[in-house]
C-alpha cells in the first residue's frame, strides 16, 4: 500500500514509479492519484506498474472526481491512460457528493465515469443521510447493479431482481 495522497505532485514521482515498475512490485495507490497531473509520461509509467486494488486481487488505479468543473480534465486523463495501455475498467473514481454540488451534478459525474468504462465510487460528504444520495450510492457502488440498470430505473426491487439473475 502506497499511502501518499498526492504522489504525482511529488518531485520524486517519476523515480518512484520507475522503481515500482522496474522491481515489478505490486502497489495499491488507494489514497488516489490526481488525474489533473497525469501526463503522457506518468500514464506510461503507471501502465508499466503492477497497480492493484486494496485486496490486491485485481488491477485498479484510484482517482477523485470531486469537482464538476473538472469534467474535461477527467475525460482527457482517462483517454491518456487508455492510450498508454491501461484498461478503463481498471480505473475507479471516488466521487464526493453532497458538498457544494447539486444532485444532478453528482449523478452526472457518476454516469459520466461509467460511460467512460470506469467505476464510480460515491462518497457522501459527512455521511449525509439524504435519500437521493443514499439511492445514488447504492446504485453506483454496486457494479453488477449499475451495469444492468440505468439509475433512472433503479429501485431496491429492481436491485433484488438483478442480483437474483
Amino acid at each position: 500500500m502506497l499511502l501518499d495522497n498526492n504522489l504525482l505532485a511529488a518531485d520524486s514521482a517519476r523515480n518512484t514509479l520507475e522503481t515500482l515498475a522496474d522491481r515489478k512490485l505490486g502497489v495499491c495507490f488507494n489514497q488516489g492519484l490526481d488525474i489533473r497531473l497525469v501526463t503522457d509520461k506518468f500514464a506510461t509509467l503507471l501502465a508499466h506498474c503492477d497497480y492493484r486494488s486494496m485486496s490486491f486481487k485485481e488491477k485498479r488505479l484510484y482517482f477523485a472526481f470531486d469537482d464538476p468543473s473538472l469534467e474535461d480534465v477527467v475525460v482527457r486523463g482517462v483517454e491518456r491512460l487508455c492510450a498508454a495501455g491501461i484498461k478503463p475498467r481498471h480505473l475507479m473514481f471516488y466521487i464526493l457528493v453532497g458538498f457544494d454540488t447539486s444532485f444532478d451534478e453528482d449523478l452526472h459525474r457518476a454516469e459520466l465515469v461509467q460511460s467512460l468504462g470506469c467505476d464510480p465510487f460515491i462518497m457522501k460528504y459527512n455521511n449525509q443521510q439524504d435519500p437521493q444520495l443514499n439511492r445514488l450510492a447504492r446504485w453506483a457502488n454496486k457494479p453488477q447493479i449499475r451495469k444492468s440498470i440505468p439509475f433512472s430505473e433503479y429501485s431496491r426491487r429492481k436491485m433484488v431482481e438483478a442480483l437474483a439473475v
